[in-house]
């Protein structure tokens, strides 16, 4: 028992450092993010392909350059927060990471009378491996924006292969409040349970909206992505190391 906690006590150290001394977030244009090989490194997540960005409504749109994505983090809700208790059965790989890794998506989202904007982004999220032991089980969208007469929704729709883990939405709708947390945890649409992956693939979705009413606006400050992380079991650690000696011994025999 003692040998267990240590392992893990010493595996969320080792999380807490590699997060540790990165100096200022990180805040690039989503233009340059759609070049090809672009990634934003947040923590020990590594995103990337950033592809599918779309602008369509009768707002004036944006464009990739006004809008902007800066790297963020805050302490795993599922450990400090008792309004986010662990669904039964999750998370399926171990214990909850300390902290999660994400990115802060903003702009000049400022939608008047009769207005109407649509955002579309595809991008894929993976653990930088050579800095962390954490799986992904769970992704969370935090907006904060103000609705009068109006309404804002956003979307994520992730995927890992041809599996789809979660699909999330949270909105600000006149009436209604200003901050809003959608926080879903991955299962395997196949059979339902509960699944942790080191890659996933996401579909973002923007919809703003301004009724025909004298003073409608809807303004979006900004939508915080998370994601939250758990450390394998022993024995899952024990499963990589057989398959490492596994193929050692493979590579051994042919030399030999």
């Amino acid at each position: 028992m003692l040998k267990f906690k240590l392992w893990k006590f010493v595996a969320c150290v080792a999380v807490l450092v590699a997060g540790a001394g990165r100096g200022e977030a990180a805040s690039v244009s989503l233009a340059s993010l759609l070049t090809p090989g672009a990634t934003l490194v947040s923590g020990d997540k590594v995103f990337s392909n950033f592809h599918n960005f779309t602008e369509t409504g009768t707002a004036t749109p944006l464009g990739a350059a006004n809008i902007f994505l800066t790297t963020i983090s805050q302490p795993n809700r599922n450990l400090n927060d008792p309004l986010w208790p662990l669904p039964p059965g999750q998370p399926a790989c171990g214990p909850p990471c300390p902290t999660e890794y994400g990115f802060r998506l903003s702009g000049d989202w400022d939608l008047t009378r009769n207005e109407n904007y649509n955002f579309g982004l595809d991008y894929t999220v993976t653990v930088n491996a050579a800095t962390s032991v954490c799986c992904i089980y769970a992704n969370e969208i935090e907006i904060t924006g103000n609705a009068l007469n109006g309404e804002i929704d956003v979307t994520e729709n992730v995927t890992s292969g041809p599996l789809t883990l979660a699909i999330k939405g949270a909105w600000v709708h006149d009436p209604g409040l200003d901050n809003t947390i959608d926080r879903e945890y991955f299962t395997n649409s196949t059979n339902g349970l509960p699944i942790c992956v080191d890659t996933a693939h996401v579909s973002m979705g923007i919809q703003l909206k301004a009724l025909n009413l004298v003073g409608a606006q809807a303004s979006l400050e900004h939508v915080d992505v998370y994601y939250a992380q758990a450390i394998p079991e022993p024995s899952t650690y024990a499963l990589l190391l057989l398959g490492s000696a596994g193929v050692g011994l493979m590579v051994r025999r042919k030399r030999s």
